[in-house]
């Protein structure tokens, strides 16, 4: 037995001395893939037994993963070894980064449908990169380098027993990641378990996510029907409202609910929505995004929660006919849309049109009229300037118009240099969100004193800001309710569920206001 083991003791030394650089390539490919599904999963096991055995497994995974790649290119195809080298330095970034900011890890639907966002904001995402992260991937990178080309030095033939045995690691990788994919019933997986990505890294996510979205977008509509339908007259408004013809929406980029009431440097963060709460209806609620991306006016506008695992709501090829959406539902309000973005980014532009408004204003628009873009799009000022001009042109209609502000987006560098204030210019990221959102308060207090009276004024965060500074609090952001000239603080909201208020309760709010306290059509004469 001895010798046995001794003969394979040689054996095993002879094959990593002649392989030691596939070998040292394989482990740097998995060792990367490993830290980074480590630092972006978030461990849901409390049993530190089945906490490491999730960690082993998906060690084993990934150096299967690394070892399929490996031998079979590092043959006469050596040369995309470079190519997975960058690909992997890449993926490992985006991964990081977009954890760093969203915390959450990111899916496949995500990196698909939201690849043309990034490119529009990449002036904004790129600060958000860790130099720190950005130096140890990047020596990750020269240490993959250096390796492939040793392996070009030595001139390796591809060795027929590495290609089995990769095939074999493939063939056990395949199995457990259709294995647990089946156990969900992918095909009818309304919202993707968490324990799937925690589990087995971002195979098994990805292959779930992007098998749903093959099937066209079917799943998405019976999964957001059904959300509809479950909170359908769940959230009710009573309040002593007077009636109105005119209701603005407005979904406020990064607002924290901590801002309301913040002083800094000695001066109220937002003076004037301060002073407007005392007789509104002020609630906090919950606003976690699934990927960050278009979901808060998809949820306000249809009222149905939109499913973690479709993070990209406002596909263009998703039937709006089944919802009763704001514009379809309230067809007596003359029903605008306005954003100082493209109507392009997160294609708005075709879901909004499907979604029933007779206008929607976005970049492109606003610049055939003459408007000047800033960084991003159009600043608030001028885009709420606008949209009160045109309804103050239209008083005898009923209107229900919605506004998405850009001027607060991250990183908060659109803000004027002369509405500055109060922390004067600075790089830090929590002061220059202290000044952009004090610029749309700002912005707010001239809408308001444009609007006709009665005008009730809806608005709430669209998420939290993402920075650090005293006293914010994750996901918490406000909704107000008011209107011009009436006290309605002790107006209340009743949920059918005892929850807690959240972003596709909204909708149903509004469709109170909508239904109790708008004004009769008048006759014409």
């Amino acid at each position: 037995m001895n010798n046995y083991a001794q003969t394979a003791y040689k054996w095993l030394i002879n094959f990593i001395h002649r392989h030691i650089y596939p070998i040292s390539l394989i482990l740097s490919f998995a060792l990367e893939a490993f830290v980074v599904q480590e630092l972006t999963i978030p461990s849901l096991h409390n049993n530190i037994t089945n906490a490491l055995a999730t960690k082993l497994l998906r060690a084993l995974i990934n150096l299967s993963f690394s070892t399929f790649l490996v031998s079979v290119f590092f043959g006469k195809c050596r040369v995309l070894l470079y190519i997975v080298s960058i690909l992997e330095f890449i993926l490992s970034l985006v991964f990081l980064t977009y954890y760093g900011y969203f915390k959450v890890p990111i899916t496949l639907t995500v990196i698909i449908s939201q690849i043309h966002e990034f490119i529009k904001i990449s002036d904004v995402a790129i600060p958000l990169i860790s130099p720190t992260v950005f130096l140890m991937l990047t020596l990750s990178l020269l240490i993959k380098f250096f390796i492939i080309s040793r392996l070009k030095n030595n001139n390796y033939k591809t060795n027929p027993f590495l290609i089995l045995l990769s095939l074999i690691f493939l063939s056990f990788l395949i199995q457990i990641s259709l294995q647990s994919t089946l156990q969900h019933n992918f095909l009818y997986v309304l919202d993707m378990d968490d324990r799937i990505p925690e589990a087995y890294g971002y195979l098994n996510a990805f292959t779930i996510s992007g098998l749903n979205m093959l099937n066209n977008g079917q799943n998405f509509c019976l999964t957001t029907q059904k959300l509809y339908n479950d909170r359908r007259n769940d959230t009710q408004l009573y309040a002593p409202i007077k009636p109105f013809k005119n209701i603005i929406v407005v979904q406020v980029e990064s607002l924290d609910y901590s801002v309301l009431g913040m002083e800094s440097n000695g001066k109220e963060v937002m003076p004037f929505l301060n002073s407007v709460t005392k007789s509104a209806i002020v609630k906090k609620i919950f606003s976690r995004h699934h990927g960050g991306s278009a979901n808060s006016d998809y949820q306000c506008l249809t009222g149905a929660e939109s499913p973690k695992i479709y993070t990209y709501a406002l596909h263009t090829k998703l039937d709006f006919s089944k919802f009763e959406t704001l514009p379809r539902k309230f067809k007596k309000f003359k029903s605008v849309s306005y954003h100082g973005c493209t109507g392009s980014f997160f294609s708005r532009k075709i879901p909004y049109t499907k979604m029933g408004f007779q206008e929607t204003y976005f970049l492109e628009d606003f610049e055939s009229i003459g408007f000047k873009g800033s960084k991003m799009g159009i600043l608030d000022g001028d885009v709420f300037n606008f949209a009160i001009d045109r309804l103050n042109t239209s008083k005898n209609d009923h209107n229900f118009i919605f506004i998405i502000t850009l001027t607060s987006h991250c990183d908060f560098d659109m803000t004027p240099s002369k509405n500055v204030y109060p922390e004067g210019e600075d790089d830090a990221l929590w002061k220059k969100y202290i000044n952009s959102i004090n610029y749309v308060d700002q912005c707010f207090c001239k809408l308001y004193e444009k609007m006709p009276k009665d005008t009730v004024l809806v608005l709430y965060g669209d998420h939290w800001s993402y920075t650090d500074y005293d006293g914010v609090s994750m996901d918490e952001v406000p909704l107000v309710i008011f209107q011009k000239g009436n006290d309605i603080h002790n107006g209340i909201i009743l949920k059918t569920t005892n929850d807690s208020i959240k972003l596709h309760d909204i909708h149903w709010i509004i469709c109170d206001l909508m239904t109790k306290y708008s004004s009769p059509l008048e006759e014409p004469s």
